[in-house]
């Protein structure tokens, strides 16, 4: 049985932590304690500091956007398919406006599952890129990672109206959408 509870309570600091990140809360172990319904003590024998807490939340991230990649891959190549998962990519970083720094500098401090998971996303990713790049449906002068560098700079620029939070709001996903359609494969004047 403790087992069992002690999975409940990770699980539960994990989901207070996504939603202090949504609301771009600093994630104080105190604070997050208390939205998880736990005690500070178990926070700490979960996430022995704020940073591991970052790197297992950045890890589900990553799991999440490897599977809809991996999902993705199992139906035709298409622009669709490319302009679907870097949605989702927005979507969850963006959900989290504390994350995509707090990401970098967790990934440089902790050099294990995180950045495994990150790894693995970025395999799955770069996997559904190749393939609609290599079936002629992307510009072949663009590289899957300028692609990510691209969103991700687009989340930090863009800000809500109201808030002001990175990758927040409207214009990120407009900014995203433009960056998708530029990817298709345009036909040169001399090809028509």
């Amino acid at each position: 049985m403790p087992r069992t509870d002690a999975r409940k309570n990770r699980e539960r600091i994990l989901t207070a932590a996504a939603d202090a990140l949504a609301e771009g809360s600093l994630l104080r172990p105190a604070e997050v304690a208390e939205r998880a319904g736990v005690g500070v003590g178990t926070f700490y024998r979960n996430f022995p500091d704020r940073d591991s807490l970052l790197a297992a939340v950045a890890h589900e991230r990553y799991e999440e956007l490897r599977a809809e990649a991996q999902r993705l891959l199992r139906t035709e190549p298409s622009v669709e398919a490319i302009g679907q998962w870097l949605m989702m990519f927005s979507e969850l970083m963006s959900a989290f406006p504390v994350l995509p720094e707090a990401v970098r500098r967790t990934l440089r401090a902790h050099r294990s599952d995180p950045e495994s998971g990150c790894r693995r996303m970025l395999a799955a990713w770069d996997g559904l890129f190749l393939r609609a790049q290599r079936a002629g449906l992307l510009r072949d002068d663009v590289d899957s990672r300028d692609v990510l560098q691209a969103v991700t700079a687009i989340m930090m620029s863009a800000h809500d109206d109201v808030d002001g939070s990175p990758g927040s709001g409207p214009s990120a996903a407009r900014m995203t959408a433009v960056l998708i359609d530029g990817l298709g494969r345009r036909r040169l004047r001399s090809e028509v």
